[in-house]
């Protein structure tokens, strides 16, 4: 079936494969009051978006990543499922924090964890002292101690690792990278 001017749309079956073919602007697939709904095989969801709310992804009729009103979820039932970013070539994979904050020490990125809704400890990427250039960062690592989280490990722009320190790097072990820094047991000694 051709519609339009010049078969702008046309819907057709070549004997193989069902096509609909657009040529001519946008092609909407609207509903009203009911979801819309794309099943790849007979009874089995490949993507579901529901008015007002939100667009369902699938994998053998199971949701695996939908919107939400702030972002996006990727719902888990095991302990070894999630997000995974896996390449196939002699290359690597990235996530990617952008943002143009104004101030030093702002984050850029966060990754949070929350131990039943309450976030209980996070990796912080966030901007150096140099507000001008803003080139360079500081990485912040914060866990909770049921009052709230704190800072408590950074890693400065230069590679000098702070632990235990207040906000202002005025306390706490400043680890240099001309340190001599020995983990280990024992009475003290530099074994």
């Amino acid at each position: 079936s051709n519609w339009g001017n010049d078969d702008d749309l046309e819907m057709y079956h070549d004997g193989s494969n069902s096509y609909i073919d657009n040529h001519q602007g946008d092609l909407y697939i609207r509903g009203e009051d009911d979801n819309i709904i794309l099943q790849a095989v007979d009874g089995e969801n490949s993507i579901k978006c529901n008015p007002n709310s939100e667009v369902h992804l699938y994998y053998d009729d199971v949701s695996k990543i939908y919107t939400t009103s702030d972002g996006v979820t990727i719902p888990t039932s095991s302990s070894a499922h999630g997000l995974r970013i896996s390449s196939t070539g002699d290359t690597y994979n990235q996530i990617r924090f952008d943002s143009n904050r104004s101030n030093a020490n702002s984050h850029i990125g966060r990754i949070i964890n929350y131990w039943n809704g309450t976030a209980v400890s996070y990796i912080s990427m966030d901007t150096g002292s140099d507000t001008t250039n803003k080139d360079d960062g500081i990485i912040r690592f914060w866990t909770s101690d049921g009052g709230g989280n704190y800072e408590r490990m950074r890693i400065e722009g230069s590679g000098n690792i702070g632990m235990g320190l207040t906000p202002q790097c005025t306390t706490g072990k400043i680890l240099n990278l001309d340190d001599e820094f020995f983990i280990g047991f024992g009475n003290g000694g530099s074994g």
